[in-house]
Parts: structure tokens; C-alpha cells; sequence
């Protein structure tokens, strides 16, 4: 999302329910003023990781396509535990150590998106 652009959630989205695959998530910083919004890339239990660039779910690619100008993102696959997801923004035109992403507890996963405006794209 574009710098100046606002962004409304819904925070009772995953009461009764947990993230899936492909929502947008906002994850709390600290209070529920500031927040990442991230993708929900892998739920508990999967074991995920990037290879060039590619997005790999228990050792098979998992297809991306809403991502545009990627960057050739490396990392070792982790198990995720119970409780813990693997995010990342759609934009990945850097490299993967300037992201504000990974593995997040689903503490931290205040809602999903909702509405987002301004600041064009």
C-alpha cells in the first residue's frame, strides 16, 4: 500500500475463525492504531520458505499471483508452529532483509482488511 493511504479493518474477522492463505492481514505493531498489512502466505502446521524468489510449501511451489516485481528471496523452510503464520507484503522489489514480514503469532494478527484508499497505484 502506498505511503499516505488509510486502510480500514475488520477486527472481528477471525473471532470464530483463523486466517487463511491469500487474506490480507493487519498485524499489530503495538496498540491498534499502527499495523503491517500483510498476505497470509502459510498456516500452521505447513512447513514454508522462499527459493529464487518462489514461494515454497512443504518443499512444492505455491503459485503468487498477485505478487508484482519480485526480488529473488531466499530462506530456509520452517515448520510453523500452532499458533504461527508466514506473512508478506505483495510488493517485493527489495530485498528480503529491508521486508517487515515472516513468521508472525497469531496473537499479533489483529484482523483482516477491509477497505484501503488513497495514495493511488
Amino acid at each position: 500500500m502506498p505511503n499516505g493511504a488509510w486502510a480500514l479493518g475488520w477486527m472481528l474477522a477471525y473471532w470464530r475463525n483463523d486466517p487463511k492463505v491469500g487474506d490480507i492481514v493487519m498485524i499489530r505493531l503495538s496498540g491498534d492504531r499502527m499495523m503491517y498489512l500483510k498476505r497470509v502466505l502459510a498456516v500452521p502446521g505447513e512447513r514454508a520458505g522462499f527459493r529464487e524468489g518462489q514461494l515454497m510449501v512443504d518443499g512444492r511451489p505455491r503459485p503468487e499471483l498477485y505478487v508484482r516485481n519480485g526480488w529473488g528471496w531466499n530462506s530456509e523452510e520452517v515448520r510453523l508452529g500452532p499458533d504461527q503464520y508466514l506473512v508478506a507484503g505483495d510488493r517485493r522489489d527489495m530485498p528480503m532483509s529491508s521486508h517487515a514480514g515472516g513468521v508472525v503469532d497469531r496473537r499479533r494478527i489483529a484482523g483482516r482488511l477491509w477497505l484501503w484508499f488513497g495514495g493511488g497505484q
